[in-house]
């Protein structure tokens, strides 16, 4: 059983790299020595925890693909990394809109793991915020939550690599709508499921730009309807003006 309170603060304040620090730390990865050496026990017990949990869900997918789909890579990843920091590391909204401890998690703890998904791209690592892949993996599942880890796999099983880009990177002027996002992706697994690929990722597109367009005139919650009904009007647009996807 750990000794480390996780809840305490100050043990994540212990963990966070400022960007300058995170860039010198990356340009000094090596490709063929980039497992963490010497971590504190603190790091060492969150390393183990983080590798075990994506190995869990990693490796059955490349005994049955030696190349699986890269989204399913990232959302059964996702999922693994979001329960396990939410349930035993006590991480929140808060710790997870700090930057500093994305950058720390990727260079400090698993720059490994992230190496075999996407190389040695600095913007994957902590150049660019939205595309830290740890920090977009678990935002793209908060975003989607709907109770469950078997729900929200449910609703999110068909989707891409580019609903994440497209849901993660649409923070709006005053940051996530967190009630707006979950109905959104419920009612897009709900209402358009049996879409062509290229037709279901166009929609979603073009669904986020116009709710980005409207949001600065109108608050999703206030609408007559509540969210659920703003949430369906969106969708409702494109079938009603017949706009291709």
């Amino acid at each position: 059983m750990s000794k480390i309170d996780w809840l305490e603060p100050s043990t994540w304040e212990k963990m966070k790299l400022s960007k300058p620090d995170a860039k010198k730390q990356f340009e000094g990865l090596q490709e063929d020595n980039l497992e963490p050496q010497k971590l504190k026990q603190a790091a060492k017990e969150l390393r183990d925890a983080i590798v075990g949990a994506i190995n869990d869900v990693q490796i059955p997918l490349y005994e049955e693909n030696p190349s699986p789909d890269l989204y399913e890579i990232d959302l059964h990843t996702g999922l693994a990394i979001y329960e396990l920091l939410n349930v035993n590391f006590g991480f929140s909204e808060r710790l997870a809109a700090q930057d500093d401890i994305w950058r720390y998690l990727s260079i400090a703890i698993i720059p490994d793991i992230i190496y075999n998904r996407h190389g040695l791209k600095s913007g994957r690592y902590y150049e660019h915020p939205r595309r830290i892949w740890m920090k977009s993996l678990w935002w793209y599942i908060h975003l989607s939550w709907q109770g469950s880890k078997k729900e929200t796999f449910k609703i999110l099983e068909k989707n891409t690599t580019d609903n994440i880009v497209q849901l993660v990177e649409r923070t709006g002027l005053n940051g996530y709508r967190i009630a707006f996002t979950r109905e959104l992706m419920a009612e897009f697994y709900n209402g358009y499921s049996d879409l062509p690929g290229t037709q279901r990722t166009s929609l979603f597109r073009r669904v986020l730009k116009l709710s980005t367009a409207r949001t600065k005139i109108i608050e999703p919650s206030l609408v007559e309807g509540g969210i659920n009904n703003y949430v369906k009007g969106l969708f409702e647009y494109f079938a009603k003006t017949k706009i291709k996807i």
